[in-house]
């Protein structure tokens, strides 16, 4: 955890280094634009699976609508007790919580950019359920074991949810897809953190979170972007985000598997788990700032 949070420390600071400094040279490493001030929105969705009891996947397919993190043994004993202790990103995980979920990275951005990234946010106030090309609905682990299987989940969420994607653009006077970026938040764990200690990840069908590129899209053959349109409006999507509900894994019974309370006495189990929170901000922030055209500041090959 102190190296993660040392990553992030470092991470910042160059963020920040990067955002006061005019010379062009600094982004010559990304392929996206340079131009960091025709990003004007972000539009968030949620898509959910259809309901399973996988013991591969985190939850059951479903967001997360009210606050449980008691013990599998003993549900009357809190991970975290919200009484009296802080509990990271809580349900329920609905519009609400994700439009403080986008505000939080506009604010980061607005913040140690001294203004000069500002957007607006949007969060469709629908729930989509992933189906295949058939129109059945679909369970998470089946988003799970490719790139592509994570790209393609993000078209079907963008499909699905284009008319209200347009609606908001129309509104917005947005005429172009570089107006705006698309984040679709996809219910369950996401499968970011690793495991400590080497330990087997039981559920290793939870869905990784990803900026979606172009060249992701022309895998899945969408060559020129996810194409979608109205009577009178037309955009293709060609970047955005996939994100999960949480990164906390308080909220899931696998973290009584990578962190095994076994050798714990039952009198010390109240509140094991305060301190293995984490949220997302800083992963959502660190994959917008591939659409700003900033450089990738770490070694691709190994993490």
């Amino acid at each position: 955890m102190v190296e993660i949070l040392k990553k992030s420390f470092i991470i910042t600071i160059l963020f920040s280094a990067l955002l006061s400094n005019d010379s062009p040279s600094f982004f010559r490493y990304s392929d996206a634009s340079l131009d960091r001030g025709n990003l004007k929105g972000l539009i968030g969705i949620m898509v959910d699976f259809k309901e399973d009891n996988n013991p591969l996947t985190s939850g059951n397919g479903k967001f997360l609508d009210s606050l449980n993190v008691g013990f599998i043994q003993d549900n009357n004993i809190q991970r975290c007790n919200v009484e009296h202790h802080f509990i990271v990103d809580p349900p329920p995980h609905n519009k609400d919580f994700f439009d403080s979920q986008l505000e939080a990275v506009k604010n980061y951005y607005f913040n140690i950019s001294n203004g000069s990234i500002d957007f607006e946010i949007d969060v469709i106030d629908s729930i989509y359920t992933a189906i295949d090309e058939n129109g059945e609905y679909q369970e998470m682990q089946f988003f799970s074991q490719s790139e592509d299987d994570i790209t393609t989940l993000y078209k079907i969420a963008v499909e699905l949810a284009q008319n209200e994607i347009i609606e908001i653009a129309d509104q917005k006077d947005w005429t172009s897809s570089e107006d705006f970026l698309v984040v679709v938040f996809h219910a369950g764990l996401g499968q970011d953190l690793g495991t400590p200690y080497g330990i087997f990840d039981p559920t290793i069908y939870d869905i990784h979170s990803a900026y979606i590129d172009s060249e992701m899209l022309n895998s899945i053959g969408e060559e020129t972007g996810i194409l979608i349109e109205s009577e009178d409006t037309q955009f293709s999507v060609t970047n955005g985000i996939l994100m999960p509900e949480t990164l906390n894994q308080i909220f899931f019974d696998v973290i009584e598997d990578l962190y095994a309370p076994s050798f714990v006495d039952e009198e010390d189990l109240e509140n094991l788990y305060c301190d293995y929170q984490l949220g997302m901000t800083g992963l959502m922030s660190y994959f917008l700032g591939y659409r700003l055209g900033f450089p990738v500041m770490h070694s691709t090959d190994n993490i």
